[in-house]
């Protein structure tokens, strides 16, 4: 006698359950014209369709959802407030040194967060000219998560390590789409300072 796995012992099940209504509907007169094999097809053609077909159709009816989003909104998925995106033309330079929690609670352009992986700060769309002295924005001795977006930083000054952005012992940063062009020394200075990403 055969050794089956529970895979082929729930095929065998159902192969003999489907058997058995074909012969129930063959004696009833209404089952006349299938073969053995015709059997066979239409068996493989349905255990397809539930294994491969209704899955696809039921996980797509799920995404596409109109009502998705705000059941998300509703039952708590989205946790944070939308805020727009704003503007920020400021007359000033940035100069934040481990003090990102005062930054966030007082001034606008910082946006919230806690500096956890999952939550950084956030300085966004913010344009500063340096005046050609110092650093537009200068961090430095932080090990909080923070994210630069979409910023412009110019005109900085030319002597030592004066920079559009300068980082000095900073880590968990990340610097994306911000254009630091038109600095009179570098654009960007990192010391000692790691686990940082720019794109």
């Amino acid at each position: 006698m055969k050794k089956f796995n529970k895979k082929h012992r729930i095929s065998l099940i159902i192969k003999q359950k489907f058997i058995f209504i074909l012969t129930k509907l063959r004696k009833r007169g209404l089952y006349i014209f299938f073969s053995k094999t015709r059997i066979k097809i239409v068996f493989l053609w349905i255990i397809f369709f539930y294994l491969f077909l209704f899955p696809v159709t039921s996980q797509a009816y799920r995404e596409f959802d109109n009502t998705t989003p705000k059941k998300r909104v509703e039952e708590g998925y989205i946790q944070k407030n939308l805020k727009s995106s704003r503007y920020w033309n400021l007359e000033f330079k940035i100069h934040i040194n481990n003090n990102w929690s005062l930054a966030a609670s007082t001034l606008d352009w910082v946006q919230g967060g806690d500096g956890s992986w999952g939550d950084p700060y956030l300085i966004e769309n913010v344009t500063i000219n340096a005046g050609g002295s110092g650093s537009g924005i200068l961090i430095e001795n932080s090990n909080d998560y923070f994210i630069i977006r979409k910023s412009t930083v110019y005109n900085s000054g030319s002597v030592g390590t004066d920079a559009g952005i300068n980082l000095q012992s900073v880590s968990n940063g990340t610097l994306i789409s911000n254009n630091i062009s038109n600095n009179n020394r570098y654009g960007m200075y990192l010391w000692n300072s790691d686990n940082n990403m720019v794109s």
